[in-house]
């Protein structure tokens, strides 16, 4: 996320943000007719620009694609924890409805709703049926695990709907996005490409 501090070049302004400027586009590469317009669901927390966004089945809002990976093999004793990734419990919240996905096979557990967070041990509301193995996909499963597109812009967290603007193409900077992985690369029909920017190897995802 940019930084943010108060703007002391506003006279009268005690509250306001200033950004640091964050490149997700390859020099500067983009145009009007690749961004639209989009509402972004409330309570989604603050969103940086270049964060890859799904949609809600139930609202169509947009949110972002919350999704990790299983740290360890799951407990037959608790087959309703499940150990996340170091420090990747916190993207999500009690109330999401959650699924999970065999990194091997491509197979899915509906697991309800969320039920309780305890750090990086996320409770869920239905048994899984099958252990997960260390590797497999926790993520959310309301129609937004499906990336579409990506943020253009800073968006902070509200209690209602926000508008925004996303692009549905460009050539992005792979180390810039959020919540970029292999899945969302797919979802985007994205071509990897790898490339240097100041010296330092990175890749560009052409959309």
């Amino acid at each position: 996320m940019e930084t943010l501090s108060w703007n002391p070049n506003v006279p009268g302004e005690t509250d306001g943000f200033v950004y640091t400027d964050k490149q997700i586009i390859l020099n500067a590469d983009h145009h009007i007719k690749d961004r639209i317009p989009i509402t972004i669901a409330p309570n989604t927390g603050d969103l940086d620009r270049g964060t890859i966004l799904g949609v809600g089945t139930a609202d169509g809002l947009f949110r972002p694609v919350l999704r990790t990976t299983v740290a360890a093999a799951t407990d037959p004793a608790n087959p309703q924890v499940i150990g996340l990734a170091a420090g990747t419990g916190a993207m999500f919240t009690v109330g999401q409805t959650v699924a999970a996905m065999a990194a091997s096979n491509g197979a899915v557990q509906q697991l309800g709703t969320i039920t309780a967070i305890n750090g990086d041990n996320i409770t869920v509301q239905t048994e899984l049926t099958v252990a997960l193995a260390q590797g497999d996909y926790f993520y959310v499963a309301d129609g937004s695990q499906k990336a579409l597109v990506v943020l253009a812009d800073v968006v902070l967290d509200a209690a209602s709907n926000k508008i925004s603007n996303a692009y549905v193409a460009g050539k992005f900077v792979q180390s810039a996005l959020v919540g970029v992985d292999a899945i969302a690369i797919s979802d985007l029909r994205a071509r990897q490409i790898p490339y240097f920017i100041n010296d330092v190897q990175d890749n560009i995802l052409v959309v």
